[in-house]
């Protein structure tokens, strides 16, 4: 997403009272889908719930989902904690 655009919805979202529950991205091919030392350094969000996928193998894409506790917002340094993902 472009970072511009990112930031207008997430001032929009403030001024709405909104909460962000869920985050996902995609990682590289060649990567897990684990939150990297920047994913957790950037994760701002601490009610949310930051969901990975990996595209690895094509024909079965994996998702997996994490809470990141960190101190306070500023930390670059958390916890990872995975989360059960059922899909119905």
């Amino acid at each position: 997403m472009d970072a511009h655009e990112q930031h207008r919805l997430i001032l929009q979202n403030d001024d709405l009272g909104w909460d962000f529950t869920a985050i996902y991205h995609a990682h590289p091919p060649e990567a897990i889908p684990y939150p990297s030392r920047t994913d957790v350094a950037k994760a701002f969000w601490p009610d949310a719930i930051y969901f990975i996928l990996s595209l690895k193998d094509w024909n079965k894409p994996v998702i997996r989902a994490y809470r990141i506790i960190k101190e306070d917002e500023f930390s670059k340094d958390g916890q990872v904690q995975e989360l059960q993902v059922v899909i119905v």
